[in-house]
């Protein structure tokens, strides 16, 4: 009995998503997922919890990610194009097609535009770090994302009469709000890079909340679940939908850990710090 690969997919997202629970919920752990200005030496009774957290990686190694994350969606690409010359027969499905290809989409303007933001507005100090638990589940989390996309689209062909339409509102809503949010998130990001050394940052969203590109990335994120409800409602979902909601939960938890990082050092750095929310406003 042969076993879809997306269940192997969906373990470990949902691995990724209990390490980061405890993570979140013991105060020994939290420094594994800092970087930047969250980073600081903290002690601990448990010998390998200080050498974990006594290795870091340049910050700089975020572009990593996005490199990393580009290269996984060409290989998507030519894999997708090869297996049209083998003796491999799709499925023709064109509703899965069609999503898929969305979901492709976004994670190309994703990538390119992260990677971009990392090469010209981030700022990486020389003594900036991140530890390097950090950096190995980021690698690892976009491995896993590229392979369900991989695995999803690669499943399924559009019918000689499907045409793309991108008028369709269930293409167009999902595309103006992941939109927005790219652009506020490139906009916040310009603004923390232009702020003099650990100032606190006030424009924009930061007046109500410690990360709004935190915010925004889950906003970003979320359009995957919900160009999903859009095109299938509630029915006929599969275990590579199902990834894209443990996706979307898992940046949740990872972002709102960081964001609580972030509201701790605002609170205590800055005497002119005006009580804010970490991340979801009125929520936490």
């Amino acid at each position: 009995m042969t076993v879809d690969p997306g269940y192997f997919i969906a373990s470990l997202f949902t691995f990724f998503i209990f390490c980061m629970v405890i993570v979140g919920t013991v105060p020994q752990l939290r420094v594994l997922l800092t970087y930047g200005k969250t980073l600081s030496p903290q002690s601990s009774n448990f010998s390998l919890i200080d050498l974990a957290t006594s290795l870091t990686v340049p910050k700089s190694f975020f572009t990593h990610y996005y490199v990393f994350f580009t290269l996984n969606l060409l290989v998507l690409k030519l894999t997708i194009i090869g297996y049209k010359y083998t003796d491999y027969i799709p499925i023709i499905d064109d509703v899965n097609y069609e999503l898929y290809s969305i979901f492709y989409w976004f994670y190309i303007l994703q990538a390119i535009r992260r990677f971009s933001e990392s090469i010209f507005i981030f700022n990486y100090g020389e003594n900036s770090k991140m530890n390097v638990s950090h950096y190995i589940l980021g690698i690892g989390y976009y491995l896993v994302v590229s392979s369900n996309a991989i695995l999803s689209l690669v499943q399924y062909e559009n019918s000689p009469s499907f045409e793309f339409n991108l008028l369709n509102w269930k293409i167009v809503l999902p595309f103006v709000i992941f939109s927005l949010a790219s652009i506020d998130q490139t906009l916040n990001h310009i603004h923390l890079a232009l702020l003099v050394k650990y100032t606190n940052p006030s424009k924009g969203l930061f007046k109500y909340i410690d990360c709004p590109h935190y915010f925004d990335e889950i906003i970003i994120y979320s359009t995957f679940p919900l160009t999903i409800l859009l095109f299938k409602g509630l029915q006929s979902w599969n275990i590579y939908d199902i990834n894209l909601v443990l996706d979307w939960l898992f940046v949740i938890t990872i972002l709102s850990i960081s964001s609580h990082s972030s509201h701790k050092f605002y609170q205590k750095k800055f005497d002119d710090y005006k009580q804010r929310w970490c991340i979801f406003p009125g929520i936490f």
